[in-house]
Formats: structure tokens, C-alpha cells, sequence
């Protein structure tokens, strides 16, 4: 047992972290995340609202003002659009998603 180790490594990141943030495009990217939309289930929807996820192939319950990530370019006369919802991938009806600023 003289070779046994226990704890936890010890990993030091800095430089490489230091590295991506100097960046101009770490840059851009964060100040676009503040300007992006947002998009959240509607009052419109069902409550509650049931969606099939791809993800785990069976009906999900989504409450409304739940945020939605758009997998698809937002398009309000499309029928549905694909979004990333609680870890799942759903189909909504644009019907039931509201755009929104950021904040």
C-alpha cells in the first residue's frame, strides 16, 4: 500500500485559460451573449404544456415562461421550431414562444 494515492489531483489551468480569454473572439463572443434574444414558453401554451423529446423519446411537461434555446433560426410564421428545453429537443409551435430581450 506504500504506492496508494488518495485526493484529488491537482490541475492548474491559468495559462490556458488566460489564453482563451485574451482572445478578440472570446471577446466578441461574450459581448454577443449579452445582445442575443431570448425565448420563452408563452401564455398561449397549454397548462400544462406537453412536448415529445427527442432526446429521451418520451412526453415532457414544460411550464410556461420556461426559456427555450433555438435550435432553428426564429421564424414566426414557421408552424414549429426545433428548441433545446430542460436538456431535451422538442418541437413548439411557434404559437407558444415569445422573443424577448436578453434581460
Amino acid at each position: 500500500m506504500e504506492n496508494a494515492v488518495s485526493g484529488s489531483v491537482d490541475f492548474n489551468f491559468t495559462d490556458e485559460i488566460k489564453d482563451l480569454i485574451s482572445t478578440k473572439e472570446f471577446e466578441e463572443d461574450i459581448y454577443n451573449s449579452f445582445v442575443d434574444k431570448c425565448y420563452v414558453i408563452n401564455n398561449k401554451a397549454p397548462k400544462p404544456y406537453w412536448a415529445f423529446s427527442m432526446t429521451i423519446g418520451r412526453l415532457i411537461r414544460i411550464s410556461r415562461t420556461t426559456e427555450v434555446l433555438l435550435l432553428d433560426k426564429y421564424d414566426p410564421n414557421a408552424h414549429s421550431i426545433e428548441c433545446f428545453v430542460n436538456q431535451n429537443v422538442v418541437h413548439i409551435p411557434t404559437e407558444y414562444i415569445d422573443e424577448i430581450e436578453w434581460n
